[in-house]
């Protein structure tokens, strides 16, 4: 029987704030579900994300490497709309430091959206890849855009997951820290010593600490919190096992009276004479079956 402490954990995906139908499918999916069937709250938990991405490199524009995630604090310039009637050009935002201009690039945007959100005079931060092209930068649909003045918005270091069609990165994030901060108060399960010879952290922070890696060195399934979990994994496993076995030892085996009379109406019915060597295979047959009876007694 579960413990009370845990329910919240296998509540469907839709408890959490956000979490319609629509994306309650979604996840489904991302987690192996069968059709029909919810993900549970859990189960984003145990979705690890297999990289990150980190945004701590703040350069000025002029010294923005080629094809690298950068975070770059500039001032809103000017605005470039795509010329009228040619929906295939586009929207242009120009950013400036003291080193060099930003050109950010958007497709298919909305003017006046880009207008709020990218004020002229503004003091911005953007996050995303910088390329190079004829000495000019540009950054083309940034993945993050906030003013300076709230620029504690901004993730530092972002964990990356596994995707579905239809699901972005953003919306399942959101998701997996809705989940994280269901997290109960974990009474400690495993040996001290064993805890502290290991360096493991408790499952609750193991769990934090999962999804919100802060380097490289987080994401390496030697890592503290990944161990802790995979231990956890196979203890679980093995206890179940076990509970298993012991309920299976417990069953009374159901005796089976072999006295031959059915074996030799099925032989006398056979549609041919059975060789000597059946005739000896299925006496054998009968002889550990009446051995188990004997045993089961």
């Amino acid at each position: 029987m579960r413990p009370a402490l845990l329910d919240p954990l296998f509540a469907s995906v839709t408890s959490l704030p956000g979490v319609g139908p629509k994306l309650a499918v979604l996840l489904a999916k991302l987690t192996g579900h069968e059709d029909g069937e919810d993900a549970r709250v859990v189960d984003l938990l145990f979705l690890p994300p297999h990289s990150l991405i980190d945004r701590r490199t703040r350069p000025e524009i002029a010294f923005a490497p080629e094809g690298t995630v950068v975070t770059i604090a500039a001032r809103v310039d000017r605005h470039q709309p795509p010329p009228r009637g040619n929906r295939s050009a586009p929207y242009r935002v120009f950013l400036q430091d003291g080193t060099g201009e930003l050109a950010l690039t958007f497709f298919h945007a909305k003017g006046d959206w880009l207008e709020k959100a990218l004020p002229i005079d503004e003091d911005v931060m953007v996050s995303g890849k910088v390329d190079w092209f004829n000495g000019r930068a540009s950054m083309v649909h940034p993945d993050y855009m906030v003013k300076v003045s709230e620029a504690d918005n901004l993730p530092v270091v972002e964990p990356v997951y596994p995707l579905t069609a239809g699901l972005s990165g953003k919306v399942l994030r959101r998701a997996v820290e809705a989940a994280v901060s269901r997290l109960p108060h974990f009474p400690e399960w495993l040996d001290e010593t064993l805890v502290r010879k290991q360096g493991f952290p408790a499952a609750g922070d193991a769990f934090r600490r999962l999804h919100d890696p802060r380097d490289a060195p987080d994401m390496d399934p030697q890592a503290p919190a990944r161990r802790r979990l995979a231990y956890d994994e196979f203890l679980a496993g093995q206890v179940s096992l076990a509970l298993v076995r012991r309920n299976v030892r417990r069953t009374k085996g159901r005796p089976v009276h072999a006295g031959g009379r059915l074996a030799e109406k099925i032989l006398a019915n056979l549609p041919f004479s059975p060789t000597e060597s059946q005739r000896n295979a299925v006496a054998d047959i009968l002889k550990d079956m009446a051995s188990e009876e004997r045993m089961l007694r």
